[in-house]
């Protein structure tokens, strides 16, 4: 879904229409499925294009955070050798997406993490897949249910 808001000022928006701005960005998010558009911004603002597709395939790492995260985050994105997508830290760790449009370049990927993967606090590394028909492979899980 591509959402076109021809205005930076959403807050202001949102208040003219009685919401405040997380509940306006939420109106935004479960009730526009479709592209929209204004066709004339207001003035003094630009169009901002915001697409949320993710990609067909994913590599996914979970890193403990400890004594040796930032050496292994620095190393994971060194080998990456990009951004990920997305990241979040959350209960003692950190993960970390890589997208890919198709799974021989995800597998190239994964196959350069698993000499960091050997790693204990590597926790993770997996290569998820949207597409039907072709499985996501885990090439190292110790994840642990905490009772």
């Amino acid at each position: 879904m591509v959402i076109s808001l021809g205005f930076f000022k959403e807050d202001e928006l949102a208040a003219a229409h009685g919401f405040d701005l997380a509940g306006f960005l939420v109106l935004l998010a479960t009730h526009w499925t479709t592209s929209i558009a204004l066709a004339q911004p207001m003035p003094g603002c630009a169009i901002v294009n915001v697409s949320n597709r993710l990609p067909d395939y994913s590599i996914v790492v979970w890193l403990r955070v400890g004594e040796r995260f930032d050496e292994l985050r620095s190393e994971l994105q060194s080998v990456a050798g990009k951004e990920p997508y997305d990241s979040t830290q959350y209960q003692g760790m950190q993960d970390f997406h890589w997208g890919f449009d198709n799974l021989v370049e995800a597998q190239e990927l994964a196959n350069a993490l698993k000499h960091i993967a050997q790693s204990p606090e590597i926790v993770l590394l997996h290569i998820m897949s949207r597409i039907d028909g072709v499985e996501s492979i885990t090439l190292k899980d110790e994840r642990t249910i905490k009772n």
